[in-house]
């Protein structure tokens, strides 16, 4: 059963389950001054919505709405607005068209609701036709659609006016990452359930046709996937967890990696050669953290995509020092730089926020188990995606 960054995760967890059972399971208290979020009447934002992703088996996700202009947090918005919570583990949140998905895995189930109200749509569920959960991990849109690929290995199309499921293609062994670039779906194919003899593909989907057309090979274990505005696609690759099991087995291993894919051939063009465990796109910038979990070292830097060349390799400037980052995200409009705090994975976590030159701004604590996504909201109105994996 998939955790978040797949079988590797969900080993990690139960390690970390063992030591909270032997030992204390108090939440470790940040290492930097806590700043308390307040009213921002200048910021364009109205409202930040966070999901929380849960522990795989536990139904305990949620969805936190942060009020930008009055301070209010509230800590389990979606449970507020329908009575009922979410399900079982949040791996994604998209905002398009004034609606939220919000892709359930362990629930194999996309919950759609009013972006406004967060009133349930509807709940989708993601089963085949043996009734078997299909276990859908991430989200994009295009036109009117809504494109989910699950760790079955198939990527469902919705339609976002009907919410029926329109159609089904096939791409590798369980897909962990999906976008659009040029009348196409690139899909990085993880084969972590299969780990550490993962998967090195990604597939291209072709939209009309809706029928998988090539693979393309990159490093191994493909996660996170996303184009810039040229229609270059960009993924990280996650190899061995930096090839830590590989080369205890004498197998070599293959560390974390940064790929850029040219859609007009459909072929890697570039490999930056970069250690980048995840990262988010804006402005044709790459905001890329790495977090080595055997040295427990995290690193952030800022990456021009256009120069090939990095406008910051430490973010970071005032010395705020991180725990476990499990994120990362920017506010458009803003730049203003989200990251987010597992901590333990056990212990509720935390969002900081950052200026866009590395100043920490705002500190936002006990959101819930694991952030894993948020979207902006202005209005009521989406005015962007900085989607947290």
């Amino acid at each position: 059963m998939p955790f978040r960054k797949s079988l590797y995760r969900l080993s990690r967890w139960l390690v970390l389950l063992a030591a909270g059972l032997s030992g204390s399971c108090k939440e470790p208290l940040p290492q930097q001054p806590v700043t308390k979020p307040g009213a921002d009447t200048s910021s364009p934002t109205a409202c930040v919505y966070v999901l929380c992703e849960g522990l795989y088996g536990m139904n305990n996700a949620r969805l936190v709405a942060w009020n930008r202009r009055t301070g209010q947090v509230e800590q389990d918005a979606f449970s507020k607005a329908n009575q009922r919570g979410l399900g079982d583990t949040g791996n994604d949140l998209l905002l398009y068209g004034g609606k939220l998905y919000v892709v359930m895995s362990g629930s194999n189930t996309v919950e759609v609701a009013d972006a406004a109200t967060l009133r349930s749509l509807r709940q989708i569920p993601f089963t085949n036709g043996a009734g078997v959960g299909r276990q859908p991990r991430y989200a994009c849109a295009e036109n009117g659609k809504v494109y989910v690929c699950c760790f079955d290995g198939s990527v469902i199309r919705l339609d976002t006016a009907s919410l029926e499921i329109e159609a089904t293609a096939r791409a590798g062994i369980n897909p962990d990452g999906i976008c659009v670039s040029g009348g196409k779906l690139y899909v990085s194919n993880s084969g972590g359930l299969s780990f550490p003899y993962c998967d090195s593909t990604v597939s291209v989907i072709d939209l009309a046709s809706f029928q998988e057309i090539s693979r393309i090979t990159v490093g191994t274990n493909p996660y996170t996937i996303a184009s810039d505005s040229r229609g270059y696609v960009y993924v990280c690759t996650r190899g061995d967890y930096d090839g830590f099991h590989q080369k205890k087995a004498g197998r070599g291993g293959e560390s974390y990696n940064f790929y850029r894919i040219d859609p007009q051939k459909d072929s890697v063009d570039r490999v930056f050669n970069i250690p980048v465990l995840n990262f988010h796109l804006y402005n044709d910038t790459a905001y890329l953290y790495n977090f080595d979990y055997n040295a427990n070292v995290s690193w952030i830097g800022v990456f021009d995509l256009k120069t090939e060349d990095f406008v910051s390799e430490n973010f970071i400037a005032d010395g705020t020092r991180l725990q476990k980052p499990y994120a990362i995200g920017v506010e458009p409009g803003t730049g203003m730089v989200y990251i987010g705090e597992a901590y333990s994975h056990l212990s509720s976590g935390s969002l900081l926020v950052f200026t866009p030159t590395g100043f920490l701004k705002s500190v936002l604590h006990g959101l819930g188990l694991n952030p894993s996504g948020m979207v902006f909201l202005q209005d009521g109105t989406a005015i962007g995606q900085a989607p947290l994996r």
